[in-house]
């Protein structure tokens, strides 16, 4: 800012200016000197203000008034020459400066019109060269905009020096803003000039110009200084306070600042009750909490130096020396305050002697010279006048002296040179801007011009043509007309795209360099306005100064003078006292005064004696203490001893807890209630870490308690998160959807449809009811046969009816009577003996025929027969016959259910529904026994749907219980037998996978019994589609194995599968004992933390991390550092960027090649990255060829320089890895894997296993990894060596939804992982006999014809990129998938195209934010999603929009058509080459593992957004996107065309997905849905603004014209609010405690910050604990406050609140 004066000064400024001024004028205005009016000199300098000789001060009295007059007058004369003089200097500088602005605009334009005009010549390949220029300037600007960053981030750190907060930054901040749109929109100098001189702005100006970079020494987490801040002492904002604080600031003066480990933990809190913290770190003392080299306060100015004993007081091997230093210390001071008593009164004496002997001589002296009266007094007299005479002459000369050299001083430094100065410089400045602004006029100019130019041309030609048309109208005709006319249009469409495209790039060029020149002369004038404040204030200063010291010697010399002039009046009367006085009695009295003098002196000099002696003693113990040659401290006392921090010695001994010393400084006088610069007492440190002696001594020496506000807030009992009652955002959205399905209805009631010709189930007529309809052996052609078991099958609903109590006893009889007449025979040669009754025969009254392909009849028999009425009960049942297994087949009947004979015709409808919806899949190894005709064929592997399945999303197999005929099992259920349980029919392939996964044994099948205690002698690796069911299995795995005596660990990458398994553990065993649930960022932070080694590594700081895309999952804005933007970007030269460009390599490639060389399971067993050898020599599935992995390598190691050279400690995820495995104990770091289990009972290492007998964190018994295809190698080395044997590992993967970034499970790497984990003496074993690979082929979520799409992307994959395959079937069959073709995109917003507000789209994740844009523009509702968004759930109906689009845009068209044509051939997946044609077209060889890998990527995004819908697949692409074809048609039509021939899809003119509107139970539903994808791109470290309006729209789902439901509307504001304020406290986290220069955490001199983030974070835990939909939040904060305060004192506070929220998610 500048002044308020015109010229940049201030009012002030000017004042003193021109009083400065008018004395020059004053004094120089004399040229004939003046006279002395008391010695009569004439002096010539008239400049002088005092007589040259006498010193007597200038009087114009002694001046005749009319030499008065004309000094005077010539005076005033001289004034208006210098005036006018300087006005017409001032014009001739305007006129010269205006002329060389014009002349300098003229050769401005001049030059642009010159330049102008060479431009339009140049050619095309200058072009090429300017556009390569270009960018390589780009990509200089990048670097430089990368520094600035950097130089931005370290000047954000550094200003942390200040006192003020963020509220004051965003202030001026905001200022800033406010000068800057002033200075853009005010060009003027005088609007400029009033802009205001806010030192506030100079002083934010000064920091940023100063290269402050406060570099800290020590490694591992920094805690340069104690819990007290240190800021500063003053809280202005003054230019000198703030230079003070950037002087503190330089490194020069802190870099002493150290950490030091001390042997005594005496002043440490209480350890940790957690074992595994006390084992995760290292032992060492406490850690020092004070700096032990800063000599100065942090205040505005210095003080005086710190005492040592500060220093020796933070150590405890030094801290006896300190407290003898105390005592010595303060002793010493008191005996020197003793000495100098005494000092000061032999002066006293021997001044006093002196006096008395001088005034005595002087008195005998003049009493000799002078006998009378009269001459003593004329003698006083004339010594008095003379006396006062030379005072006067001295008084003057001084005087004089003094205003003249301030004359000179002030006439040395004039503020108007400095106006000029700044007036020329800023006009150059303006002037060079106008300059410089001049060819971007020209060029806008230029570019206009030549746009008119090209029209002028159009109109021209066309002019042309109709006169040529005219004159040879009887040669043309219409037709060749219009082609003309047409080309000329063509000629200028051309020509004008082509100039548009160079305008618009050239005007964004015009508007960046018209960016720069403002920025640059916005920096000019800010620069020169700083330059001129300075020089201005430093002039007003000294002025200041100058007259500040006159005054101040002005004063002291009257002083001076009066006492002088009074002690001379006094002699003269002393004279005539001593004269008058009797000589005698003077004598007596001066030798009385001298002898009693001389007494006192021997007195004091013997008590000053036996001092120095005690003194030199005690300096000899300081000596002996401090060291040889060292002495006290000269300024010492025991309260106004302060360190840097202003803290006195019982501060420091409080905050140590060292209670001796404290008691010592009480002894020594020590005030108790003493503050340092925050304010904070002795007290209040010993209350705030609990240190109840030092408490008990303060308050005993009367210290004031200061109770923090917010402590206790956590106090209170609290509800855990595990009560029956408690629900969070997961369950919800299952209630939610539950409530969203369709009721189970049909379009007709049973009424309708019994009395519906067509849906009736068909009577028998009393011939047909006579006829046989026994069951079992009687449907076989040959019933004599004994390779069968007689059974009969209860839908669990018949079986509930039969042991339900509400039924009647007559009932059941009946029942069990009808089931016997089901034999052969009946009655009694049939089930009767069994039963001990009679049987009676009872006949169907009603029948039907159902199925397709194998068609079974359902009869329909009434208990009681005689009489049969509406509310009569009735049997559905079906004869059936399985298939053989292990040569033994079962024949009996399936009872479909008990109902009243109105509902027969409902209950055959159910049943008809099933089946048509069933999915019919024959198995070739089926082997039915030769039976009759309509019985029901059950294959081994074939299910039957249940009967409520009438919705895709309810859709799930039937449970069927067997009761064996044979084996008595029916005698003992009509028996009632409480011991009886019957079993449940179970698939052939279901009971092998539960053999395999379970260990279950024929023997134990039958008997339904689980050998918990033995562990299992394989692991497992189940894949499957997604949909198979993958996760219950690891459920049922994890709840089969839980025990008292086991330990347990599950992992995975995505907290809400955590949080689902935990849910499904606990509901299938009840307990979740031994049991350890962890995300994979929250396990390997534990590993980390629990690590130790003297690395830079010791903590890994989320801040830290470098990810692909910079969304770490920590939770928290804690935003890491992205590798395209940071890496690839900002650190790679332009050669090394075009290097990968010409090579087809990518940076997701380059990142995939860097996670493959750190993540290699080799490096498992070396504990460091691939060489570069063995990384050229991997096979040909880890992708790219020999030149891209040459080239790959070298940015590897610089992207390892870079990690490992940068001083804020970077490092991403295959570090933390490498990191455990090298210090995370012998189990990790030996090349050999030993299992714990063999280390802790075989080799009896320790430390391996707890008293109990069970392992230790981070050993388990077992391991389970799901979603295995998002880890790398090396990640499940490290899950083996965490489990008892490469036995013991539990793995759930689907190779084809591998959409971690950089991450590829290949074929075979699990084979290669546990290869490499067994020991050396047996690596020749096969990898068969310790992993078992299961295939999961039924899917749940799907129908079949979903599934034959996602299953021929699942072939591509297998055949092009030997992604393992997987035959999956469906459970039901549903609707063929539509695909449609738009014209352009906007169509999908027609009613007449698409229809369908609850369809869910799906777009590729970079297409993303374009769709939801033109969502948004065109009012479309719908949801979309992203994959990575959408992966792990699932829809009722979801739209594919645009990936085929997409995947053209990419550049993989070509390939993705060979592919796609490939689908039609027979050959297996493992043929890659073939001379089949498909459409008359050959196809090509697609193996792309080296020439296309990106095409894996693209068609694993694919397959999983198709597997994300239930029932209604839409595949949706236009015409307007992708790459333009000069011929044929894009690849979206290419591939909707050959799917359809293919009949994967069905093309269709328009989709109607039902209704526009939605119920409010769906509105529910998927508002819950989105409030579950706010949370999830919350965690993944999303914007604030993106996160925000996630929740906006999920609660105007939740509105009354919608859901209407308040409390989910209260529940999402509330979260939200949450996730806010979390952000919130990471943001301050970051901001004051993190250094990111550094990369650590830094909490020196931060005691009040800690107490005030301490408050906020409790008050958000308090808000949150209780709450099940927000706790996740508090506990993502828990895990970096644990990170930032673990193992440092604020320890003991901080880990109250973390367990409270352990306890919470508990």
């Amino acid at each position: 800012g500048m002044g308020g004066g015109g010229n940049g000064c201030s009012d002030a400024d000017v004042g003193l200016e021109a009083e400065a001024e008018a004395e020059a004028a004053a004094a120089a205005a004399t040229t004939a000197g003046w006279t002395c009016h008391a010695c009569t000199y004439v002096n010539a300098d008239d400049a002088h203000l005092s007589c040259a000789v006498c010193y007597t001060p200038r009087s114009y009295e002694s001046v005749p008034q009319e030499q008065q007059q004309q000094q005077q007058e010539r005076q005033q004369d001289r004034m208006r020459e210098e005036e006018e003089e300087a006005k017409r200097k001032a014009e001739e500088r305007e006129e010269e400066a205006k002329r060389a602005k014009e002349e300098e605009e003229t050769k401005r334009w001049v030059a642009a019109a010159a330049a102008a005009a060479e431009a339009t010549k140049k050619d095309k390949k200058r072009r090429r060269k300017q556009a390569q220029h270009l960018a390589e300037l780009e990509a200089e600007r990048r670097a430089k905009e990368e520094a600035e960053q950097r130089r931005r981030e370290a000047l954000a750190e550094k200003r942390a020096v200040l006192e003020e907060g963020e509220r004051q930054q965003r202030r001026l901040y905001d200022e800033q803003q406010r000068r800057r749109r002033v200075v853009d929109e005010e060009e003027d100098e005088k609007k400029n000039e009033s802009t205001g001189g806010d030192a506030l702005e100079k002083t934010e100006k000064g920091a940023r110009a100063g290269q402050l970079s406060p570099s800290i020494s020590g490694a591992g987490r920094i805690v340069e200084g104690g819990p007290v801040g240190g800021e500063g002492g003053s809280s202005t904002f003054s230019l000198a306070a703030t230079r003070a604080r950037i002087d503190a600031a330089v490194p020069a003066k802190i870099n002493g600042l150290y950490v030091r480990r001390l042997s005594s933990i005496d002043a440490l809190p209480p350890p940790s009750a957690d074992p595994f913290r006390e084992r995760g770190r290292p032992e060492h003392g406490p850690i020092l909490l004070y700096p032990t080299s800063r000599d100065t306060a942090p205040g505005d100015s210095p003080r005086q130096p710190v005492s040592p004993i500060f220093k020796l007081l933070r150590s405890s091997t030094t801290v006896n020396r300190a407290r003898k230093l105390l005592m010595l210390e303060s002793k010493i001071s008191k005996l020197k305050n003793d000495r100098d008593g005494l000092d000061r009164q032999l002066l006293s004496c021997d001044s006093q002697i002196e006096k008395i002997e001088e005034d005595y001589d002087k008195v005998m002296k003049e009493r000799k010279e002078h006998r009378s009266k009269e001459e003593w007094e004329k003698f006083a007299q004339k010594q008095v006048k003379h006396g006062l005479m030379l005072l006067e002459r001295k008084i003057n000369k001084e005087r004089a002296e003094r205003k003249n050299a301030l004359d000179r001083k002030l006439h040395k430094r004039r503020i108007t040179k400095v106006d000029v100065d700044f007036k020329k410089k800023k006009a150059a400045a303006i002037e060079q801007s106008k300059t410089d602004l001049a060819p971007l006029v020209t060029a806008e100019e230029e570019l206009a011009a030549k746009e008119a130019s090209i029209n002028e041309d159009r109109k021209n030609r066309l002019l042309q043509a109709n006169i040529s048309t005219a004159m040879g109208a009887r040669l043309l005709d219409d037709e060749n007309k219009r082609e003309k006319r047409a080309s000329i249009e063509q000629d200028f469409a051309t020509k004008m795209v082509k100039h548009m495209s160079e305008r618009v790039k050239r005007e964004a060029e015009i508007k960046a360099e018209r960016k720069k020149i403002n920025d640059k002369l916005r920096n000019d004038l800010s620069s020169i306005q700083d330059e001129y404040d300075r020089e201005v204030a430093i002039i007003k200063t000294y002025v200041s100064e100058c007259k500040d010291e006159y005054k101040r010697l002005e004063l002291e010399a009257s002083i001076t003078y009066k006492e002088e002039e009074i002690a001379i009046n006094r002699s003269g009367a002393d004279i005539l006292e001593k004269v008058q006085a009797d000589e005698s009695k003077i004598e007596a009295e001066k030798d009385q005064a001298i002898a009693d003098q001389n007494q006192k002196i021997e007195d004091l000099e013997q008590a000053q004696t036996s001092i120095m002696s005690e003194i030199d003693e005690v300096r000899t113990q300081i000596s002996a203490t401090k060291g040889q040659g060292q002495r006290e401290d000269p300024l010492f006392d025991i309260n106004s001893s302060r360190d840097a921090f202003e803290n006195t010695f019982l501060i420091v001994a409080a905050q140590r807890n060292d209670f001796k010393t404290a008691e010592i400084c009480f002894q020594l006088g020590a005030s108790p209630n003493e503050a340092n610069v925050d304010g904070l007492s002795a007290m209040l440190f010993a209350e705030y870490f609990s240190y109840t002696e030092m408490i008990s001594l303060l308050s005993r020496h009367g210290a004031s308690s200061r109770k923090l506000t917010f402590q206790g807030l956590l106090d209170a009992p609290h509800r855990g998160i595990g009560d029956a009652n408690s629900i969070d955002w997961e369950s919800q959205l299952r209630i939610s959807e539950q409530a969203a399905i369709p009721a189970d209805t049909f379009f007709q009631s049973a009424e309708e449809l019994d009395n519906d010709e067509e849906s009736r189930m068909s009577k028998l007529s009393p011939e047909e009811q006579q006829r046989d309809y026994s069951c079992f052996e009687a449907r076989l052609l040959d019933p004599n046969g004994r390779n069968f078991h007689r059974t009969i099958l209860f839908e669990k609903s018949v079986y509930a009816w039969v042991v339900d109590a509400d039924t009647s006893a007559r009932e059941k009889n009946l029942f069990f009577s009808f089931l016997r007449s089901l034999v052969p025979g009946g009655g009694e040669a049939g089930l009767a003996k069994q039963s001990g009754g009679q049987g009676t025969v009872v006949r169907p009254h009603r029948r039907a025929v159902c199925g397709v392909r194998n068609q079974f009849e359902i009869l329909c028999a009434a208990l009681e027969p005689i009489t049969i009425t509406p509310k009569s009960t009735v049997v559905h049942f079906t004869p059936f016959v399985s298939s053989e297994i292990r040569g033994q087949a079962e024949v009996g009947v399936l009872v479909w259910a008990i109902s009243s004979e109105s509902k027969a015709s409902y209950v055959k409808a159910l049943i008809e529904q099933a089946e048509f919806k069933r999915n019919k899949v024959e198995d070739d190894e089926d082997r039915f026994l030769p039976h009759s005709p309509f019985c029901l064929e059950l294959g081994r592997d074939m299910h039957l749907l249940d009967l409520k399945s009438t919705s895709m999303w309810k859709a799930g197999p039937m449970t069927i219980l067997k009761i064996g005929v044979d084996t008595g099992d029916l005698a003992r259920l009509e028996e009632d037998d409480a011991t009886f349980t019957p079993r449940t029919r179970t698939l052939e392939s279901e009971r092998q996978l539960r053999e395999q996964l379970f260990r279950r044994t024929a023997e134990i099948e039958e008997n339904e019994e689980i050998l918990h205690d033995t562990r299992p002698d394989l692991s497992t690796n189940l894949f499957g589609g997604a949909g198979t069911g993958k996760t219950m299995l690891l459920i049922q795995k994890v709840a089969c194995e839980v025990g008292p005596h086991r330990r347990i660990l599950v992992v995975t990458r995505l907290p809400r599968l955590i949080s689902f398994i935990k849910g499904g553990v606990r509901a299938q065993c009840g307990i979740s004992t031994g049991v350890d649930y962890y995300t994979y960022n929250d396990l390997m932070t534990n590993l980390a933390r629990r690590c130790h080694a003297d690395d830079k590594h010791t903590t890994f700081s989320a801040f830290n991390q470098v990810t692909y895309d910079d969304t770490t999952g920590t939770g928290a804005s804690a935003t890491g550092l992205s590798f395209q933007r940071e890496f690839v970007e900002g650190h790679l030269s332009v050669i090394e960027l075009s290097s990968m460009s010409r090579h087809d390599i990518e940076p997701l490639t380059l990142w995939t090649a860097f996670r493959e060389i750190k993540g290699h399971v080799n490096c498992s067993i070396t504990k460091k990255p691939l060489e570069r050898e063995m990384f050229m020599t991997l096979p040909k599935s880890f992708g790219l060829n020999h030149t891209q992995r040459s080239i790959a390598y070298d940015l590897y190691e610089r992207y390892d320089a870079w990690l490992h050279q940068s001083e804020r400690l970077l490092w991403d995820e295959a570090d933390r890895v490498m990191y455990v495995m090298k210090f995370g104990g012998n189990v990790f770091a030996d090349s050999e894997f030993v299992p714990w289990e063999e280390r802790s009972f075989k080799w009896g290492e320790e430390g391996l296993v707890g008293s109990d007998g069970l392992p230790l964190m981070p050993f388990y018994h077992l391991v389970h990894v799901d979603e295995a295809q998002d880890f790398t190698s090396l990640d499940v080395a490290l899950f083996i060596r965490m489990s008892a044997s490469v036995r013991s590992v539990f793995l759930g993967a689907d190779p084809a939804q591998s959409v971690e970034l950089g991450i590829r499970m290949r074929d075979g790497a699990l084979n290669s992982t546990f290869h490499a984990c067994l020991p050396e003496h047996k690596k020749d074993m096969q990898v068969k006999t310790i992993l078992q690979s299961i295939a999961l082929k039924t899917n749940h979520r799907t129908h079949a014809q979903n599934l034959d799409l996602s299953k021929a992307i699942r072939k591509l994959l297998s055949r092009s990129f030997h992604v393992p395959g997987n035959n999956e079937n469906a459970l039901v069959k549903g609707p063929i998938p539509e695909a449609l073709l738009l014209k352009k995109v906007a169509d999908i917003a027609s009613t007449s195209k698409f229809k369908g507000a609850n369809v869910v789209f799906i777009a590729p994740d970079e297409a993303l934010p374009t769709l939801r844009a033109l969502f948004l523009k065109h009012s479309v509702k719908n949801d979309v999603m992203g994959v990575r968004e959408a992966k792990g759930l699932e829809f009722e109906d979801v739209a594919l929009f645009g990936f085929f689009a997409y995947f053209e845009q990419c550049g993989t068209a070509k390939e993705w058509q060979n592919v796609i044509r490939w689908l039609f051939s027979n050959t297996g997946t493992k043929t890659t080459e073939s001379s089949e044609k498909v459409n008359s077209v050959s196809l090509e060889p697609c193996d792309y593992e080296l020439t296309c890998p990106a095409l894996e990527g693209q068609a694993m995004m694919l397959y999983t957004a198709l597997t994300r819908a239930r029932q209604h697949l839409y595949i949706i692409e236009d015409e307007e996107s992708g790459v333009k074809q000069r011929r044929g048609a894009g690849l979206g039509d290419f591939s909707l065309r050959h799917l359809q021939q293919l009949r994967l899809v069905k093309k269709v003119q328009s989709i109607d997905a039902g209704e526009v509107e939605m119920s409010p139970q769906e509105h529910n539903a998927r508002g819950v849905l989105l409030v579950n994808q706010a949370v999830a791109l919350s965690n993944k470290g999303a914007e604030t603004e993106m996160v925000q309006k996630k929740f906006e729209e999920a609660m105007d789902r939740f509105r009354p014209d919608k859901g209407c439901d308040a409390s989910l509307l209260y529940q999402a504001n509330k979260h939200l609010d949450a996730i806010l304020m979390k952000r919130e406290l990471v943001d301050e986290l970051k901001m004051n405690f993190f250094n990111e220069k550094r990369g650590q955490y830094v909490l020196s001199a931060k005691f009040a910050k800690i107490l005030e983030f301490e408050e906020k974070a409790a008050n958000f835990v308090q808000r949150c604990i209780d709450d099940p939909f927000v706790i996740d939040e508090a506990r993502q904060l828990a895990v970096l406050m644990e990170e930032a305060f673990f193992g440092t004192p604020y320890w003991v506070h901080f880990s109250e609140i973390c367990s409270r929220i352990k306890e919470a998610t508990s």
